[in-house]
This record gives C-alpha cells, structure tokens and sequence, in this order.
C-alpha cells in the first residue's frame, strides 16, 4: 500500500504546473486585457473552478509524496502550509465568484482575494522551488560566469557532445543510469538509512536492482563534518552525492575518497580546498564534479582533469 501512495504521490511534480498555469490565465484575463475585449463570465467562472480543483488535487498529491520521508520535516512545513493556504483562498475567490449576483459584496473584497490567491500561490512555488533545488534557489547570485565544475572528460562550459550524453543528462538533472551498466553491491543497511532521514538527509535510490543510492543534504539547514562522517556505513552504495554548507570542509568531505562506486559529486559552497580534489585521483568512476563556491583553484581543476 505504502508503494502505491509513494507512486501516485510522485504524479504531485505534473500536477503542480496545471493551476499556476490556469490562475495565470485568469490574472490576464482580469487585468492584462485590453478594455476594448470583453472577458466573459462563464470564462472566468471556468477559470476559477477548474483552477481550484486541480490545487486541491495537487495538494493531495504533494501530501502523499510526503508520506514517502525522503523530505526533511522542517523543510516541507513551509511548502505545505504555504501551498494549503493557497487552496484555502483560491476557494474563498471561486465562491465569491459564483456566488457574487446573490450577494452584495464589495469589489475591493474581491480583487483582495484574487491578490491573496497569486501570493500564495507565488510563495507556494517558491518553498516548493527550494524544497526541490536547495534553499536560496530562486534569490541566490548565479555563479555560472565563476563556475568551477569538472567532470573527467568534460566541463559544464562545454557545449555536450554526442559522445557525452550521460554527463549532459545528469546536468539537466534527469539523473538515470541504465542498471545494467552498473555493478551490484549489497542493499545498504536500512537501519543506517533511517538513522540519516532522521539527521535530514535525503535517499533515494538509483537502482533497486543493483543497491546503489543518491544522497543530498539539499533539504538540511546546516551541516557539517561529524554529520558527514554519519555516511560512513553507505560508502559503497553511494553512486551520486550532493553536500553543501559553510560548514563544511575537507576533513568531512575525506569521506567521498572511501567511495569507490561513486560517479556524482557536488561539493558546491563548501570549504574544500586543492587539497581535498588531489585525494579524487583513485575515484575511477566519477563522471561529474561540482566544485562553484568553493577554494579549489581553476589550476587544480585543471590538473584533476587531465
């Protein structure tokens, strides 16, 4: 049962567009068309409806993803509550809609209720960004112009090649590898895995068939290197590994050298130095490497590559 609700909680990444995108077609129609067309009713009356219904639909469906603890506690309340509330008015909007003939409600009530709908709506999309993304996604300063990414053949500043695909993918973020070209290592301990849901960080699994895992601490406040040094029982299941903070530096991130499968690292915004990227050096398997943010010089990464 549990696996069903995870599997229909995962349609909540689809569902989510459908009223950002009806509610903002009815921001135009309110407020952005030319006065010389009129706007019928009806239209907004479909607007509202079908924009409220798929909200409660979406909502429901963010909720059972929930039920799945892939997500931090702390880091989903914002995004849920925040996402209720704005279910919660955008039906307030739709009733006083249809029920404005019946009763003598002043306008102003009404274009309140539609500004209340688009900044929750905003600021649901918003938690919801960092949820996915990390905190700061949609504030943060873009380092792509100071980028220090390396992967071992090819750097982000390199328009992908055919021969290169597997890299392009992982950096849209697709992130699938084919099972089969994947060793098998034993299923890593769940008690481990429980006991680092519980400190924030996030698993999941790459491949059931084979026991290999992604981790990120994407949806933690803060980390640092005794929280790091937690992943030592899932060294050899780690295949992709995202760690962040100011915290961080290289005596916790010497860990990701005892990762012998490993083939995504992104250290971005943390404390590691040349140092650190010199241990990378046995890592035969790693196809990606964020470093923005960080100490390790452009020399180095260049060294690291080659």
């Amino acid at each position: 049962m549990t696996n069903i609700v995870d599997y229909i909680g995962r349609l909540h990444t689809v569902v989510l567009h459908l009223p950002i995108g009806i509610f903002v077609l009815g921001f135009i129609l309110q407020y952005l068309t030319p006065k010389k067309f009129t706007v019928h009713e009806q239209l907004l009356s479909v607007v509202f409806i079908t924009g409220w219904i798929t909200a409660v639909i979406s909502w429901i469906l963010g909720w059972m993803l929930s039920l799945s603890g892939d997500y931090g506690a702390n880091a989903i309340a914002w995004h849920k509550w925040s996402a209720l509330f704005f279910v919660m008015v955008s039906g307030a909007l739709m009733i006083y809609y249809l029920r404005r003939k019946k009763q003598v409600w002043m306008k102003t009530l009404y274009h309140a209720l539609f500004g209340l709908t688009m900044i929750s709506m905003t600021m649901a999309g918003h938690f919801g960004g960092e949820l996915t993304h990390g905190e700061g996604f949609l504030t943060s300063e873009s380092h792509d112009s100071r980028s220090n990414d390396f992967s071992g053949k090819n750097t982000q500043k390199e328009k992908p090649s055919n021969s290169n695909k597997e890299n392009a993918s992982q950096d849209a973020g697709v992130n699938k590898v084919a099972a089969s070209s994947l060793p098998t290592v034993k299923p890593a301990d769940s008690a481990s895995i429980e006991s680092l849901k519980k400190k924030g960080f996030l698993i999941r699994p790459v491949s059931m068939e084979t026991g290999f895992i992604e981790v990120s601490s994407i949806n933690m406040s803060s980390l640092n290197d005794e929280m790091i040094a937690s992943l030592k029982p899932l060294v050899n299941n780690i295949l992709w590994i995202r760690l962040s903070g100011e915290q961080v530096t290289d005596k916790g991130l010497s860990i990701l050298s005892e990762m012998k499968n490993i083939r995504r690292i992104d250290i971005r915004n943390t404390n590691a130095t040349d140092h650190l990227l010199a241990t990378f050096k046995s890592l035969d398997q790693l196809e990606y490497l964020n470093l923005v943010g960080t100490a390790i010089t452009e020399y180095q990464g260049d060294r690291f590559r080659y």
